[in-house]
């Protein structure tokens, strides 16, 4: 019988808030936050250290 290595693919989002110059590691339910899904970890902290340095604040 031959193995299935099939994980559920884990997510990797952010919130952020364009109009506040805001990202969120975690959920934020308001209409001035967006969802952002990214393939990897690697990738959304690449998008976040970009962010802040063009003054973007984490919360």
């Amino acid at each position: 019988m031959e193995k299935s290595n099939t994980r559920a693919q884990e997510l990797h989002i952010l919130w952020i808030s364009q109009s506040e110059h805001i990202i969120s590691f975690h959920e934020v339910v308001s209409e001035n936050y967006e969802p952002l899904v990214f393939s990897d970890q690697n990738e959304k902290m690449m998008f976040v250290f970009e962010k802040c340095s063009h003054g973007f604040r984490i919360q």
